[in-house]
């Protein structure tokens, strides 16, 4: 009986055993069913918002649109508006505008006012100045220019034949030697101006005589050739062309006294800024064919004057380069 007791017992001590293993097993199935219930939704809804901020084909697309769209093309942007205005053309300029755009563009201010200069120191019809006259560009024999009158620094004393001048040259000529004055150059004169073909061809031959008589040539071909050195057969000579002046502070038989003077040398260094060069440069005789003369000033006008001087040229390798 009691055998039996404890068999029955301990069968039911197995059945509550399998019944809490099987409470227990449930409860472990339900919780990794729930988990994994729980964990797809959680990894479906984190998928699904990787996926929506990722932008798709056709958002790239769009947005590339839109920043090629928005980038400025270089070509169409607007320049910035200059607080500056736009430089007058030369034709556009005043008398006073004038003056001062030449004087920024050498670096040089003139110490007169030259107001009442510019139109003739640099005219609009200058063009017609910039000329040869050598044994190879001739005068006629009946040229005369025009507009002559007297010369206003002539040296007194000096006889009709030799103290006109084109008007237009006088007065740039002023200037230029009341600037000279200015730095203390106040004793210039101008000795020789226009000489017409009838002048040159007498004083030529004068000078021609004059060697053949000092006896130091063989032949009179000789003494040509020393004269031609100096001075040019008529209708050769710039002076017919009433362009020129021969001017110095020495006296009038022996101008190349005047040679490396500090006044020569001013006037050569200035001359352009009033329209002349230096017509026969002192190294350049076998281009133009005459011995330095630091006296003999040729008017072109200022913009050819400056850009001789600027290149270091004589008038005849201006021309050559200009013709070629």
């Amino acid at each position: 009986m009691a055998t039996e007791k404890r068999k029955k017992k301990k069968g039911n001590n197995y059945l509550l055993y399998t019944a809490v293993a099987l409470i227990v097993v449930a409860f472990a199935v339900g919780g990794a069913i729930i988990y994994n219930v729980v964990h797809i939704n959680d990894t479906d809804e984190s998928s699904a918002a990787e996926e929506s901020s990722q932008p798709s084909a056709a958002d790239e697309s769009s947005e590339s649109v839109i920043a090629e769209s928005s980038t400025p093309d270089e070509s169409s942007e607007v320049p910035e508006e200059s607080s500056e205005p736009p430089k007058k053309s030369w034709a556009e300029m005043n008398t006073a505008e004038r003056i001062a755009d030449y004087e920024e563009r050498v670096g040089v201010k003139y110490a007169i006012d030259m107001t009442d200069y510019e139109a003739y120191v640099c005219p609009d019809d200058e063009a017609k100045y910039v000329f040869l006259v050598d044994p190879v560009h001739t005068l006629g024999s009946d040229y005369v220019p025009e507009d002559l009158i007297k010369c206003t620094h002539i040296r007194e004393g000096r006889p009709d034949s030799y103290n006109k001048i084109v008007r237009t040259v006088d007065i740039a000529l002023d200037a230029f030697l009341k600037e000279a004055a200015y730095y203390g150059f106040d004793n210039i004169t101008v000795t020789n101006v226009y000489r017409s073909y009838r002048t040159q061809d007498w004083l030529f031959n004068y000078y021609v005589d004059q060697e053949w008589n000092s006896g130091k040539f063989k032949t009179k071909e000789e003494a040509i050739a020393e004269v031609l050195t100096y001075s040019t057969r008529p209708g050769t000579s710039e002076h017919q062309s009433g362009l020129c002046c021969d001017m110095h502070n020495v006296d009038i038989s022996t101008p190349r006294k005047f040679n490396g003077t500090p006044a020569a040398t001013w006037m050569e260094e200035n001359a352009y800024r009033f329209g002349f060069i230096l017509r026969y440069p002192d190294g350049k005789q076998d281009i133009t064919g005459i011995i330095y003369e630091s006296w003999h000033f040729r008017y072109v006008g200022r913009t050819a004057a400056t850009e001789i001087h600027d290149l270091g040229v004589t008038l005849d390798e201006y021309l050559a380069d200009e013709r070629a």
